[in-house]
C-alpha cells in the first residue's frame, strides 16, 4: 500500500526528522508563561521532551545519516549542562556514544568516520596514564 507519509520520511535525513520533532516541542513551549520553579519551568519541560526524543531516536544506518547526526550530537552534548537542559546535554552524550559505536562496527574502515572513530572514552584515557 502506498503511503505519501512513508515516502516523505524516507526523503529526509536522520537529522531533519529530528530537527522537526525539536520544533514541534519549542512551539508547544513557546508561549508558555513561566511563573514556576525552575524544575517545571516550560524551559526545563521542554528540554526534558527533548530529551525523551533523542532517547527514542532510532540510530542511523546508513552512512549519509551517521555522518550527519554525529556532528549535530557531540556539538549537543558538549553544551554546558544547567539544570533546566542536563537530561537533553545527557541524552545527547549518550545517544552520540551509540552512533560512534555503530560507526565502529559499520563502518570502522571507513576514512570519513576517522575523526570520530579516534576519539577515545574517558576509561580509555585514565588507562593510557597508567601505562
Amino acid at each position: 500500500m502506498y503511503n505519501e507519509q512513508t515516502e516523505e520520511k524516507s526523503n529526509k535525513s536522520s537529522l531533519q526528522l529530528l530537527n522537526e520533532k525539536f520544533e514541534s516541542v519549542r512551539e508547544k513551549y513557546a508561549d508558555k508563561e513561566d511563573n514556576s520553579f525552575w524544575d517545571s519551568s516550560p524551559e526545563s519541560k521542554c528540554y526534558n521532551e527533548m530529551a525523551q526524543i533523542v532517547i527514542a531516536f532510532t540510530i542511523p544506518n546508513t552512512k549519509e545519516d551517521l555522518l550527519d547526526i554525529l556532528p549535530y550530537l557531540k556539538t549537543q552534548s558538549e553544551l554546558k549542562a544547567n539544570g533546566r537542559n542536563a537530561r537533553f546535554v545527557e541524552a545527547c552524550e549518550a545517544k552520540y556514544k551509540e552512533c560512534v559505536l555503530k560507526a565502529k562496527t559499520s563502518f570502522k574502515d571507513d576514512p570519513a568516520f576517522e575523526p570520530y572513530l579516534r576519539e577515545k572514552t574517558l576509561l580509555e584515557k585514565v588507562l593510557g596514564f597508567f601505562k
